[in-house]
């Protein structure tokens, strides 16, 4: 017999303190054969958790060049949702905000999220 797992869906509060509890990462994980990016433990229980893989390829979708030079080679990415829409952000760390994308659908069940990409890494603050 087949065990059956129950799916329960999480408070904003509890996502954000689980997520609080990862200040480094034991493994290193790749989320798509065509993106250098790598994400920590942390990150993958954030796109585990709320089905988010798609917020990495937005992210993995502007690494280039000219956004390296644009942020001294790291990046902050703010993701803000209003309602079912959310704009993602990237800033240099500075305030400086040098992409910014509209979605006008998510179902993602924080009200925002907040990533660092460093070194072709992509992690939570928590573990910077």
């Amino acid at each position: 017999m087949k065990e059956i797992k129950l799916i329960t869906k999480r408070t904003e509060k509890e996502i954000v303190d689980y997520l609080d509890m990862f200040t480094g990462t034991e493994e290193y994980h790749r989320f798509s054969p065509l993106s250098k990016l790598v994400m920590t433990d942390g990150v993958k229980a954030l796109c585990e958790m709320c089905k988010c893989y798609w917020l990495m390829d937005i992210i993995a979708s502007y690494q280039g060049p000219k956004l390296e030079k644009a942020t001294d080679g790291f990046q902050v990415w703010s993701l803000a949702k209003i309602g079912d829409k959310a704009t993602v952000v990237c800033s240099d760390g500075n305030g400086n905000k040098v992409v910014r994308q509209q979605i006008p659908y998510t179902d993602f069940p924080l009200s925002a999220i907040k990533l660092y990409c460093t070194n072709s890494v992509i992690l939570l603050p928590s573990e910077y």
